[in-house]
């Protein structure tokens, strides 16, 4: 349970913020198997105690996407080009696409709306993101794996070779084949009970020596 929590700008500054209510705790072990407990999350959120200053609506006439990627932003003006008129819309950079409404019978708002309801497919980029507390692996697309050797502890990883599934004759041997996914290794690492904090030091190691590129 956290106890009202203010967020402040500084030491003897005014909070911006606060905070309070229960937490959700991922679940995770040190080695000696006592209950490590260091970040958690907050449901509910937080309060603004002070008022954010908001971008005068009439001015807002740029898109910044959340993850810039040129590819996306291209497919964005392209799109409401498509719909809206050419012209309509340019791109700037890699994370904004600048608006230029067109059409002077319709108000901001109703363009915004219009824009808004345009569907774009945007670009997925290779990442995977691992918990090594909670010992959860998320790889977004279907990312293979090179060849490679990772041998952690008294753990090795095949990745490649003469090896033909992940049925291992030695135990925590794992054996796979060239073009193996995140989640085959993922699966294999869980399958023989390697730690949450093991599993990261694969993934990185293959990383490192680019087996792994995301």
């Amino acid at each position: 349970m956290l106890w009202i929590t203010p967020l402040q700008a500084g030491a003897r500054a005014a909070p911006i913020a606060t905070a309070q209510g229960a937490l959700l705790v991922a679940e995770s072990t040190n080695g000696d198997g006592y209950a490590v407990e260091t970040t958690a999350t907050l449901p509910d959120g937080g309060l603004l105690e002070q008022a954010v200053e908001a971008p005068d609506f009439q001015a807002s006439n740029v898109l910044y996407l959340r993850h810039p990627d040129i590819g996306t932003a291209v497919r964005i003006a392209a799109a409401i080009n498509a719909s809206a008129g050419e012209g309509t819309a340019t791109v700037d950079d890699p994370g904004s696409v600048s608006l230029n409404p067109t059409d002077p019978d319709n108000s901001l708002a109703a363009q915004l709306a219009s824009i808004g309801d345009i569907t774009v497919v945007p670009d997925r980029s290779a990442r995977v993101i691992i918990d090594s507390r909670a010992g959860t692996v998320i790889a977004g697309g279907n990312i293979r794996i090179g060849e490679a050797v990772v041998s952690h502890g008294s753990m090795t990883l095949v990745i490649g070779g003469a090896s033909v599934g992940t049925a291992a004759p030695v135990p925590g041997d794992l054996r796979m084949d060239a073009g193996a996914t995140v989640q085959d290794v993922a699966a294999a690492l869980h399958g023989v009970a390697a730690p949450p904090q093991a599993i990261a030091a694969v993934f990185e190691a293959l990383r490192q020596v680019g087996a792994l590129t995301a």
